[in-house]
């Protein structure tokens, strides 16, 4: 949701605080108005011969968003066989999705995967192996097929987000392309995209030269292909000094670059991209509450203790991601927001923001080495609520929620409407247990 809208918005604390005391913390929290802005923005990306969007589901899965999306005129990027499914359950029809994944599906997944094929679902080639496990299937020259090339120049915001360095497994390398092709190519495969993703925040430059790499391939090894998927990996204004990722600007360099392509050649490719960060981040807040203060003299550190730490928000202990913060009474007032005018260091102290969990990298204030980096706050009370910005994507579906056996957290939907929603409730200790043997029925029955 708007971060700079806390401040311009009373009315929004209120909201975020009626959420915590309706549905407890910690809980997720994601802004409607702001999803649709996120989809629009990305619709109006310039294009020379048509845009095809898909949003990656891996970013936040939750069947309300889904539609909500969906409804906005994306199609989805899908990461796995069972992703597929989840979507077709939300009412999302095979036709709309691509599933670009490093899985090699067998057994009932593999039959799962023919079926989907058939109601039009666009398969990703991504290893040699994956096409072995595809080629002998019946009606194989029917369907649509993308493959995902690994041409070597990758960039992210971190190197483990860079998916398409010498050292990252995605893909198909430009080296092997006329062997596979041979196969491909006996086999009746014909593919339709060419795909390339080079990382989750890339760098907009390289980003550039990734996609006239992929023309490059393109024009060099598939003349059957009607389009080209440059991924996404867009970057995210999650905190204050951040800028987001020009899509404007992006589009209108690939319109160009299109138009070039076909006036070279003749064959007017349609382009796709498929961003999840760029549209869920900043839809979604964590809500948490403070539940203890401790201070270190000799570090001269605070340490906010929250329910909710890296079961709920992993991204700053596997990346050093940074995410904003603000602090709200409990009926809502806003008492001081990062980035805000009211953020006067003079009044602020050094804090740690941690969680409950028994790890000292259970912290939302880490560097990219997993270090306690503290940010200036103004100190809190106890009962206070932390509000941790930018976690639509890659935190409820990301975080390790059942460490120390604590509960995955509700999610909910705050309607254009002003309305709060319940999207997905909070798990129980029994549904945790559920699958463990014996289970508390059978205990309960041995009893």
């Amino acid at each position: 949701m708007n971060w700079t809208a806390l401040s311009a918005h009373p009315a929004l604390g209120r909201r975020i605080a009626a959420a915590g005391r309706r549905f407890g913390s910690p809980l997720y929290l994601y802004d409607e108005r702001t999803l649709r802005r996120q989809c629009a923005k990305l619709m109006r990306m310039p294009s020379a011969f048509g845009l095809t969007a898909r949003y990656a589901m891996k970013a936040n899965p939750n069947r309300a968003l889904l539609n909500i999306i969906n409804e906005s005129g994306l199609a989805l990027d899908v990461s796995s066989v069972n992703e597929a499914r989840r979507a077709r359950l939300a009412g999302i029809p095979y036709r709309q999705m691509m599933l670009t994944s490093q899985d090699v599906p067998r057994g009932e997944d593999l039959d799962t995967l023919c079926l989907m094929l058939q109601q039009g679902l666009r398969y990703t080639l991504c290893s040699e192996r994956q096409l072995q496990n595809v080629q002998h299937l019946p009606g194989l020259h029917q369907w649509d097929f993308a493959m995902r090339i690994h041409h070597g120049h990758g960039s992210g915001a971190s190197e483990s987000r860079d998916t398409a360095s010498p050292y990252a497994s995605f893909g198909i390398l430009v080296d092997d392309l006329p062997r596979i092709k041979r196969t491909a190519l006996f086999s009746g495969i014909k593919f339709s995209c060419i795909h390339g993703h080079i990382g989750s925040g890339s760098d907009p430059k390289i980003w550039k030269q990734h996609l006239n790499r992929m023309l490059e391939i393109v024009d060099r090894f598939f003349p059957e292909a009607t389009a080209v998927n440059l991924g996404g990996g867009f970057k995210v204004a999650r905190m204050p000094q951040e800028s987001e990722t020009d899509m404007k600007g992006l589009g209108l360099y690939a319109e160009q670059q299109f138009l070039q392509f076909a006036q070279r050649t003749g064959r007017k490719l349609k382009m796709e991209v498929e961003p999840g960060s760029f549209i869920t981040a900043n839809a979604g807040i964590l809500l948490t509450q403070i539940l203890d203060i401790k201070q270190n003299p000799q570090s001269g550190l605070t340490f906010l203790i929250t329910d909710g730490g890296m079961d709920t928000n992993v991204r700053p202990l596997m990346y050093g991601a940074q995410h904003p913060f603000a602090l709200l009474e409990n009926t809502g007032r806003l008492k001081w927001i990062e980035g805000g005018k009211d953020a006067n260091p003079s009044t602020q102290t050094d804090c740690v923001v941690v969680g409950r969990c028994c790890e000292t990298g259970d912290s939302q204030t880490l560097d990219g080495r997993g270090r306690v980096q503290p940010r200036k706050m103004m100190r809190p009370e106890i009962g206070d609520w932390l509000v941790v910005g930018g976690v639509g994507a890659y935190s409820s579906t990301l975080s390790p929620f059942h460490y120390n056996s604590y509960l995955q957290p509700p999610e909910v939907l705050l309607a254009q409407s002003g309305d709060l929603f319940e999207i997905r409730k909070r798990q129980t200790l029994e549904q945790q247990l559920a699958n463990e043997w014996p289970n508390l029925e059978a205990s309960t029955t041995a009893a």
